[in-house]
């Protein structure tokens, strides 16, 4: 190869033969790079190999690539991905003559943390390596241990990461509630006002509150308090104690996504829903109740069942007026902002007040109605970073021990977690060897972190 060649071809006979001088030999490609590494999610990377002929390169069929990444026919891997990342893939390499090699290429995304490259376990729950299947998890370090499932944890797509995004789901056990402290924020006065949400019904009562100030049952009259809710046969209401308006326009659905909205501006009240006018009404009432309920109203009645995303109250301003769209985007905190919540990976105020909020029996779900793909609140976590849910009883995972990947008692080390309790009393992790002899443990005992060994 590379150097002039003659070559004599004879036929069986012996009786003739082609003579030809000057010939180049042409060997197959040749990868000369195998492992290659990224430091940041936008990657441009270039596989190395030589040939005599012009090279292409393809992916073998089966390989893939992280998600957002693609291979040109010139060898170069470029996009933008999700997340950190060690993927194996086989590459095919072509030349001009057909002559083809294949070779396993390992390419490692690592942006911004400068010890990934120490990881010795990695449990990301996303399940865009493990085709889609999420109740199999995998270790994305690059020691990929066998994870073992026990019991039937699963990966979802609640995460600690990402805002607006996200919505409070209320159980259908009629029991579940999201209390906003008292606050002069809550309390609108004589004011103009919006309050606006996105909902998604999953079962329908009589009465369906969304929003109420309205205190306990044991409070004599509502005249200082208003509701904002549905009826069983969709038509939105908003309550209060002069005034009743029923929307006759547009009526809430079943098990789909609703923008529902109510705006004071001067003495007149309009209802709309999906951005239209429902209703409207003449309310000069002094709302002077300084606490609110969202899904029920806190003297244990009408308790909505289903989702709730981007609660917002604006005091002093009456931003709906007429028919509009409604944003298609997570709300913000724009001026005037009180109140800004089920929009986000924890029970929070995002406006400026920064109230707090408490929940009974309500958690908190990656179902929202932003994200296009999203058609059910079983969504697939190949869009988002994810998490794995345990049931608390039998379920955890478990992963083999070897010398290699766990004997750290000499040498420094680090665990980390993003964890969502529901209890109070629990374990994170154990290092455990034959089964008896147990060195260490993470976990909570009554809300406190505790490590033991």
């Amino acid at each position: 190869s590379g150097t002039n060649n003659v070559v004599s071809i004879f036929n069986s006979a012996g009786s003739g033969a082609i003579f030809a001088s000057n010939l180049l030999a042409s060997g197959f490609p040749t990868v000369t790079t195998t492992s290659y590494t990224a430091d940041s999610l936008t990657v441009s990377t270039q596989l190395l190999a030589t040939g005599d002929e012009t090279l292409n390169y393809s992916l073998k069929p089966g390989s893939s690539l992280p998600s957002g990444l693609s291979l040109s026919s010139t060898g170069l891997i470029s996009g933008t991905t999700n997340r950190d990342s060690v993927t194996s893939f086989t590459v095919l390499v072509n030349d001009s003559q057909n002559q083809l090699t294949q070779q396993d290429i390992t390419l490692t995304i690592a942006s911004g943390d400068p010890y990934y490259k120490y990881t010795t376990l990695l449990l990301q729950a996303d399940n865009t390596s493990n085709n889609s299947n999420n109740g199999t998890i995998v270790d994305s370090s690059i020691n990929n241990l066998i994870i073992s499932a026990n019991g039937t944890p699963y990966q979802g797509t609640l995460n600690p990461f990402g805002t607006g995004t996200w919505s409070n789901a209320l159980l259908s056990s009629g029991n579940s509630l999201i209390t906003i402290a008292a606050s002069s924020n809550v309390a609108v006065g004589t004011s103009d006002f919006t309050f606006e949400a996105w909902i998604y019904p999953t079962a329908m009562v009589t009465w369906n509150s969304i929003i109420s100030t309205r205190p306990t049952a044991a409070t004599a009259g509502f005249s200082n308090v208003w509701v904002l809710g549905f009826h069983s046969t969709g038509y939105p209401y908003i309550y209060s104690g002069e005034m009743v308006a029923t929307g006759s326009a547009n009526t809430v659905a079943n098990s789909a996504w609703t923008h529902v909205a109510v705006s004071r501006s001067g003495s007149t009240m309009r209802l709309f829903v999906n951005g239209t006018i429902a209703n409207t009404a003449t309310s000069s009432q002094n709302y002077t109740d300084n606490t609110a309920t969202i899904g029920g109203n806190n003297d244990g009645s009408e308790y909505f069942t289903g989702f709730i995303s981007n609660a917002r109250l604006l005091k002093g301003t009456a931003l709906y007026t007429s028919n509009f769209t409604p944003a298609d985007t997570p709300l913000t905190a724009i001026a005037n902002t009180s109140l800004l919540t089920c929009q986000s990976n924890r029970f929070k105020d995002e406006s400026t007040n920064n109230l707090l909020i408490t929940s009974s029996n309500t958690s908190i779900d990656r179902f929202n109605p932003f994200a296009l793909d999203e058609t059910s609140y079983e969504v697939s976590a190949n869009t988002f970073a994810g998490s794995t849910y345990f049931n608390g009883s039998t379920d955890y995972l478990s992963i083999p021990y070897t010398t290699t990947s766990f004997d750290w008692w000499t040498s420094s080390y680090t665990l980390e977690f993003w964890i969502n309790p529901l209890v109070s009393n629990f374990r994170i992790g154990n290092m455990v060897i034959n089964g008896v002899t147990q060195y260490w443990g993470l976990g909570v005992d009554s809300n406190t972190l505790s490590f033991y060994y």
